[in-house]
């Protein structure tokens, strides 16, 4: 059993009869189908009528012990989450900034494949693959480093492994999908370039 915090390893235990071993303080748990709370005065009249010297105290909900023994795992989830959200944004704005100088870079370049014949969706279709090459790079890479890094949250996790596979696959879709977002404004700029102003460019 897990006492205490739910990072703490499991260590065994034994049930022993309270007639076989005695002890000065006890756990009681009750099922209800109602509110808990609403059963506390009905208990402890039940124990003070069997005797008044037993004190009652640290009365709480199932949820609440649950809660305060997940609260250090969950704190960590939620400041991993935050880190997690800052560096999607990050690469979301990375991946809209490197695309966008490609983008100026080539103006001359995409308005004379216009002028020869190229259609919007085929400029389009080049810078989105250009986007998607760097973000498949980038997260092959996070995948790597993830998959040693994770190892070390062993401890956080529950019900999951720290390889998870439908987890990368979710991220893998996730990027996938900030990586277009991205792509698509500087990709309309190129697919909206004249191609006469964009060849007398210097």
């Amino acid at each position: 059993m897990r006492f205490t915090t739910a990072e703490e390893p499991p260590a065994p235990d034994v049930f022993i009869s309270y007639g076989q071993a005695r002890r000065r303080s006890a756990l009681v748990y009750l099922r209800t189908e109602g509110k808990p709370e609403a059963l506390v005065g009905e208990v402890r009249r039940a124990v003070a009528s069997l005797d008044r010297s037993l004190p009652i105290y640290d009365v709480k909900t199932m949820s609440e012990r649950t809660a305060a023994a997940t609260a250090r795992a969950r704190y960590s989830a939620i400041l991993l989450a935050a880190f997690a959200a800052i560096a999607l944004i990050l690469a979301a704005v990375g991946v809209y900034g490197v695309t966008s100088y490609d983008v100026t870079q080539r103006t001359r370049e995409i308005g004379i494949r216009m002028a020869l014949g190229a259609e919007r969706r085929t400029v389009l279709a080049m810078i989105l693959r250009q986007g998607f090459a760097m973000t498949l790079a980038g997260t092959a890479f996070g995948l790597a480093g993830a998959h040693v890094a994770t190892r070390g949250l062993r401890a956080l996790l529950y019900g999951v492994a720290p390889t998870d596979p439908a987890t990368s696959i979710a991220v893998t879709a996730v990027m996938a999908a900030v990586a277009t977002a991205a792509c698509l404004v500087p990709a309309g700029r190129a697919m909206r370039i004249n191609p006469l102003v964009a060849i007398r460019r210097q």
